[in-house]
């Protein structure tokens, strides 16, 4: 017998020296210049210039772009539409600058509805030949969401450091791999033969049949790192021994508690709660649209390495088998190849599906790292599916079980559940002692009566994040390399942005056109008056030469086309309710946004978890706008909010939203909280500056959007003084990251 296990263990050995043959790549052309194809597209009309011309530095014909400042080239109806199937998108540049030169590759695709809809992938050309590889799984629209490549509409290249630039590209072209996986050879060992091919499975991960001796074998071998398996239809091999948590099963999507799907493949695919019996009760019914998917882009539990199994029941009332796979991006996904694919058979009635986590691979045979999933989702290989119906998705740890139907397991919210936090008394109980002045027509911030009525209006309840004390909060654990990452040595600024107009409780509501994100939208009619301030007014406006002649009504209607954010925000003070939109603009019609957010300031109910906001965190704007009032007393007495350039594809609590592509855990959460250093000397500022540094010691700001790096908003109100230089003497190494106490 252990002669025999030799034989097995050299041929295993054997087998791994046999890498299986490479699969033929297949490639696509996007733009195939050295056939002599231009691009069909530009930004501007003619003023950006393109041809086909040799390059050394390319080997042959390449495409000379001579971009406008600013432009773009591209191509408006895509040849390749389908960019689901391809791993990378690939091409060669040459740039002859003496720097670097930043470009944006950018899609239009089938979901594309604005600019926050489509792809925006940052690029950058060294000086020289530089050879682009970048991954479609990779390609995440401006807002966070993810892009429908199934539908690629229109792509082009942006030149966006605004300078006229000469570059040249070679052949653009998509990349997959849809050749069948290679096999390798038979071998022998010691004289005994190994009947058959060794299989590769997935990307050089081999089964291994026939016999040793008198011994049947049937394994399945992982060469990078794997362990060795048992295949189908052998014994199972004991479990290893692993750590033993808290057997309690953790809810990772609960339908018997009316939790939906943030995610479809397509939004043709419709999702809703329903009633089974055989699944004990509500359930997530799912009408998939083909061969389609639903999941979680916001995975709420991310570490998945304390479990043992993911285990969930299906109801398939059809009469057929149906064939679904489990897919799982995670830290270490780059692409298609490096995500899991766990397929799985829904048969005819109910099923109970139990998928061990330690027996996943990625779909490239390497190690997945589950200690950050960020993206899972359940697909259908079948074009005509059933409606089919989901129980609780349960992350079950050793030893323990998936809860009766009804009960609440474990299952913890993310968002909620932390301890009590310190609050400040003195400060409630100052706003309670004010007496509101009565509010008959609408007020504008930058007023003497709107600071009377905002002294003493509650903004949220006293335990709401807005209000909690968190000068006493342990550090983050990464808070240098967070913080470094926004820039230690950049200096501390401002916007001079969100106003606001306060209304009585019985202003006219009005209905608006919600153009661009009516889906995470809230619905109308909204108590908009006729002088509703536009982002920036009147203080942005008034000290700037170009724009200081302009009226509110025609910074309402963009008279001068600027564009922007243009955020909006209208306070009802008596009913404690806060509208805001973003990107409004008033028209001969009536108003128009992109985006309406309700909040009840009487509540610390949070916006559906995935949904924006006006601010990109899902946030509002209001409670972390820094007023005139406020300054006046000595000390902002909230949070406040920031912007930086960089952000991770993640949110925290009270963030409900992300707005980027980068996973990296040196990058800040949306709704992050930062916090000035206790130690940092406030001494020397005048008091408008000084009241805002006792606030970001004692309240700390929220990461809320993507913007430049270390700005908080501050009303434009041209009662503060412009702060500018005494803000750049504050660093960012002034500041610090911070968590809520366990």
């Amino acid at each position: 017998m252990k002669t025999t296990w030799l034989c097995l263990v050299g041929c295993v050995a054997l087998l791994l020296a046999f890498p299986a043959r490479e699969a033929a790549a297949r490639q696509d052309p996007l733009l195939s210049v050295t056939a002599g194809q231009i691009p069909d597209d530009t930004g501007s009309d003619g003023a950006t210039k393109m041809t086909i011309e040799q390059s050394a530095q390319l080997g042959g014909k390449a495409l000379k772009v001579d971009f406008a400042a600013g432009d773009s080239f591209g191509v408006r109806s895509a040849k390749v539409k389908n960019w689901k199937p391809y791993i990378f998108l690939q091409f060669d540049a040459f740039n002859p600058e003496q720097g670097n030169v930043g470009l944006q590759f950018n899609v239009k695709h089938k979901r594309t509805t604005s600019y926050q809809t489509r792809v925006e992938h940052p690029l950058t050309l060294k000086p020289g030949k530089n050879s682009v590889k970048v991954g479609v799984d990779e390609l995440a629209n401006v807002n966070g969401s993810a892009p429908d490549l199934s539908d690629v509409q229109r792509w082009y290249i942006n030149c966006t450091d605004g300078k006229v630039r000469t570059l040249y590209f070679g052949d653009i072209f998509l990349v997959g791999d849809d050749a069948p996986a290679g096999t390798a050879p038979g071998v022998a060992v010691g004289g005994v033969a190994v009947p058959g091919p060794a299989l590769a499975v997935s990307g050089g991960t081999f089964r291994v049949t026939g016999k040793i001796g008198d011994m049947n074998v049937d394994l399945v071998v992982r060469p990078e790192g794997g362990t060795v398996a048992a295949a189908p239809g052998a014994p199972p091999a004991a479990a290893p021994a692993a750590a033993q948590p808290e057997a309690q099963a953790v809810g990772l999507l609960r339908p018997s508690q009316d939790q939906l799907p943030n995610d479809t493949g397509s939004e043709k695919t419709a999702l809703s709660i329903d009633q089974r019996p055989e699944l004990g009760g509500k359930c997530l019914k799912v009408v998939y649209a083909g061969a389609d998917s639903f999941g979680q882009t916001r995975v709420k539990v991310k570490d998945w390495k304390p479990f043992l199994t993911l285990q969930f029941d299906v109801l398939n009332p059809g009469s057929s088998e149906l064939r679904l796979a489990l897919n799982v991006k995670h830290k270490r996904s780059t692409g298609y190849p490096t995500r899991i694919e766990v397929p799985f058979v829904a048969k005819p009635g109910k099923n109970s599906i139990k998928l061990n986590l330690d027996e996943m691979v990625n779909v490239n045979g390497s190690a997945p790292d589950l200690s950050l999933v960020t993206h899972w989702y359940v697909l259908t290989q079948d074009e005509k599916t059933p409606p089919l119906y989901f129980g609780d998705f349960w992350l079950v740890p050793a030893g323990g079980s998936v809860p009766p139907p009804g009960t609440a397991g474990a299952a913890p919210d993310p968002r909620a559940g932390t301890p009590p936090v310190a609050t400040d008394p003195a400060r409630l109980s100052r706003i309670r002692a004010a007496k509101m002045p009565p509010i008959t027509k609408p007020v504008m911030f930058n007023t003497p009566e709107a600071d009377a009525i905002c002294s003493a209006l509650e903004v949220y309840p006293p335990d709401n994040p807005w209000n909690q004390v968190v000068e006493s909060w342990p550090l983050h654990p990464n808070s240098q390399r967070i913080i470094a990452s926004i820039g230690v040595g950049k200096v501390f600024r401002y916007n001079a942005d969100m106003g606001f107009v306060l209304v009585p409780p019985n202003q006219k509501r009005i209905d608006l056109a919600t153009l661009e994100y009516a889906g995470e939208s809230d619905k109308g009619p909204f108590p908009i008056p006729d002088n509703m301030p536009i982002e920036g007014w009147p203080a942005d406006y008034a000290r700037n030469p170009a724009t200081k002649t302009l009226t509110l009504d025609d910074v309402q209607r963009d008279k001068l086309k600027q564009g922007g954010d243009r955020h909006a925000v209208v306070v009802d003070p008596v009913n404690r309710m806060l509208y805001e939109f973003y990107a409004a603009k008033k028209t001969d019609h009536g108003w128009q946004v992109a985006q309406a957010s309700v909040f009840d300031l009487k509540s610390n109910k949070l916006r559906p978890d995935g949904w924006t906001s006006s601010d990109a965190a899902g946030l509002p704007l209001f409670p972390a706008t820094v007023r005139y009032d406020e300054l006046k007393r000595g000390m902002v007495e909230h949070a406040m909010r920031v912007t930086v350039v960089k952000t991770r594809r993640d949110y925290v609590a009270p963030a409900t939203h992300y707005a980027s592509p980068h996973t990296s855990e040196d990058l800040p959460r949306m709704g992050e909280r930062i916090r000035l250093r206790r130690d940092f000397d406030i001494s020397g500022f005048s008091p408008e500056v000084t009241a805002i540094l006792k606030g970001l010691k004692k309240y700390g700001m929220f990461v809320a959007d993507n913007g430049i790096d270390w700005a908080i908003s501050v009303a434009p109100d041209l009662r503060i003084p412009v702060l500018h230089e005494e803000f750049r003497k504050i660093k960012g190494g002034a500041f610090e990251v911070v968590v809520p106490p366990q």
